[in-house]
């Protein structure tokens, strides 16, 4: 059997190309919009733990809108909460260093 085209594989080449559709979606108003995107990746870490590491960047300005946004509720800000979890856990250290100085602030400052 040709390791190539089995599915894990065949979803790896398609990460760029998710990431990249999601970037935009990731800003959008619609809480159910972006619950949807970070349901979306964490399904994708959990079948392929480190696949974001090179995609890092383009998913941390969709962290700090939905935990940063007035109108985001207490469940989108779980969400995302949840999600910056499986990532931190599921990724090396080194790829966050460059936007710890972005990620803590919402964090730390997100309401209720």
């Amino acid at each position: 059997m040709d390791d190539d085209s089995g599915p894990v594989n065949l979803l790896t080449t398609q990460i760029q190309s998710i990431v990249r559709a999601l970037h935009k979606q990731l800003r959008e108003k619609s809480v159910k919009t972006r619950q949807g995107c970070f349901h979306l990746l964490l399904e994708l870490v959990a079948v392929l733990p480190g696949a974001l590491s090179d995609h890092i960047s383009a998913i941390v300005p969709g962290i700090q809108f939905s935990l940063g946004d007035k109108s985001s509720t207490s469940n989108m800000k779980i969400d995302t909460l949840a999600f910056l979890g499986c990532i931190l856990a599921q990724h090396p250290p080194k790829v966050f260093h460059p936007h710890i100085h972005v990620l803590v602030p919402p964090v730390c400052n997100s309401s209720w």
